[in-house]
């Protein structure tokens, strides 16, 4: 039996090493630099029974029955209906992505720098101005 160090417990290495270790012919070790697993795709319920994507939302899709059954061996699935909410700094929250609910609570004139210049300044380390517009093209106003 060879052995096989895999680095991360994303869900590359996840799915690698199970792939190996069921194939009989190799010994797999995993580190991973976090405290969890799964990488990315980590996920916890709060305080407050809300499911937190700690390192931002990913969704998992496949029309692939053998992709789907294979993911389901080895994970708990949890229902889940799109609902994307933000909460203002005076506690409230609102609909994400902007709809005429949230522009009425928000204001029209308030949107771009109570949503989108935080998370795009956040997600790409860089002011909003200094982003190329096919960024900000992707999501309508």
């Amino acid at each position: 039996m060879k052995n096989v160090l895999v680095v991360g417990s994303g869900l590359s290495g996840a799915v690698l090493s199970r792939l190996l270790a069921d194939s009989g012919k190799f010994r797999i070790s995993v580190i991973e630099k976090r405290n969890e697993i799964g990488g990315n795709i980590f996920d916890y319920t709060n305080s407050k029974g809300i499911r937190v994507h700690k390192y931002g939302p990913h969704l998992f899709h496949t029309n692939n029955e053998t992709v789907a059954n294979f993911v389901k061996k080895y994970s708990e699935w949890v229902e889940y209906k799109h609902k994307v909410k933000a909460m203002l700094n005076d506690g409230r929250y609102v609909t994400l992505p902007v709809n005429n609910e949230t522009k009425n609570i928000v204001g029209e004139d308030r949107i771009v720098e109570t949503f989108y210049r935080p998370y795009s300044e956040k997600m790409w380390g860089m002011k909003l101005e200094q982003l190329s517009p096919d960024i900000m093209n992707r999501v309508p106003v």
